[in-house]
């Protein structure tokens, strides 16, 4: 008996992935689509159709996103009563694979991902916006950024980071992470932002990492389209869709276990809280990747986030956008153990712990700078 490569009037071109649901690239006479099918009985597919169908409420997203082509629930197999749909198929590169490819400059990737942030940049300011929050913004990120904060407490690792007062991090010596949370709560900076109408919505796409933007660069290089909004969020700052793109570089780094950490924090003597992070990506292109993403560097080549946003209350929602990223991820990417690289605790990985350490590091930051101004 011949078994057909199909699915339903589709022919399976590839298989992309399967986790939570199955994604396939199809064709259907001369046209290709990508197919989901849910690999569990959550509503999470259903979801993802209707949050890409409202997001054509914006006129940004309306040629942006892709045209849903089919969708329902299958009826036989070991498929049966599992969700699936069909989406128009976008022909190009990721972003996050066009930065790691080595037959373009840095230059040109520099370029291109100052136009592309440009553009997220205004399309944050575009969103409908909750007026329940009008005047209260600050509280509400204040809020959500502390309740995160406070979840992590309950994993003994993350509870004993908080705990510290001071954690040397790659020889740069860094400040209590609620110590500086509590800091900048209460500037005036941060303050200010309950002087302005809300800026929190309930309908965005809270997720513009590397992965889900693809670049047409064959019909123009600044022409792109987003897929896979993150259906887990309801509600939120525009700019945490922003943070979620700058987060793709530890994002990636964690996922692929390309790093370790130096420390003695798992020693039975005395630690000194210090910290070493060492990056152990084999493509040269990944030094691009790092340098671009760096908010927190004056490289020529990163992307200038005090350039980008046109005033300071702009670019301190970013930030705060940026921590409760990077919280979230510590959440998320909790490990019960960490795996050891060698026989005397010194050297070892844990993506919490790496994803706290960064956390820590974007806080600081603002922290200072937040000083430096007086706040």
């Amino acid at each position: 008996m011949e078994l057909e490569n199909s699915f339903g009037d589709y022919k399976i071109n590839k298989i992309i992935k399967s986790d939570s649901c199955l994604v396939m690239k199809v064709k259907k006479k001369d046209n290709y689509y990508i197919c989901k099918i849910s690999n569990d009985n959550t509503p999470r597919l259903e979801s993802e159709v209707s949050r890409i169908q409202s997001l054509k409420v914006y006129h940004f997203f309306k040629d942006k996103l892709p045209k849903i082509v089919d969708q329902g629930v299958i009826k036989n197999g070991m498929y049966k009563n599992r969700s699936y749909y069909i989406q128009e198929y976008f022909e190009g590169i990721t972003l996050g694979d066009f930065i790691m490819n080595d037959k373009e400059s840095l230059e040109t990737k520099n370029q291109i991902l100052k136009i592309l942030v440009g553009d997220l940049v205004d399309i944050s300011e575009q969103h409908n916006f909750d007026k329940t929050f009008d005047f209260l913004s600050a509280d509400w990120l204040e809020d959500h950024i502390l309740g995160i904060f406070n979840s992590m407490n309950r994993f003994e690792e993350l509870r004993y980071l908080n705990s510290l007062n001071q954690i040397e991090l790659n020889s740069k010596k860094l400040q209590n992470l609620k110590k500086c949370l509590d800091t900048i709560f209460g500037s005036n900076t941060f303050r200010s932002l309950n002087d302005e109408k809300s800026f929190i919505s309930s309908l965005g796409h809270w997720n513009f990492h590397d992965q889900n933007i693809i670049l047409d660069l064959k019909s123009n290089s600044e022409e792109y389209k987003i897929i896979d909004p993150d259906t887990k969020i309801d509600l939120c700052d525009p700019l945490f869709s922003l943070a979620r793109l700058f987060y793709s570089f530890d994002h990636a780094t964690i996922e692929t276990g390309n790093y370790y950490i130096e420390s003695n924090c798992y020693s039975t003597k005395v630690s000194n809280n210090y910290f070493n992070i060492k990056h152990t990506w084999k493509n040269k292109n990944s030094n691009h990747y790092a340098e671009l993403f760096n908010s927190n560097t004056n490289s020529i080549n990163s992307i200038n986030i005090n350039k980008i946003f046109s005033n300071k209350k702009l670019y301190l929602r970013f930030q705060m956008n940026l921590i409760m990223c990077y919280l979230i991820g510590c959440r998320r990417n909790f490990e019960k153990k960490p795996e050891f690289n060698s026989a005397n605790f010194m050297n070892f990985k844990k993506n919490d712990v790496y994803l706290f350490l960064k956390t820590l590091d974007i806080a600081n930051n603002l922290f200072n700078i937040l000083k430096e101004n007086n706040e």
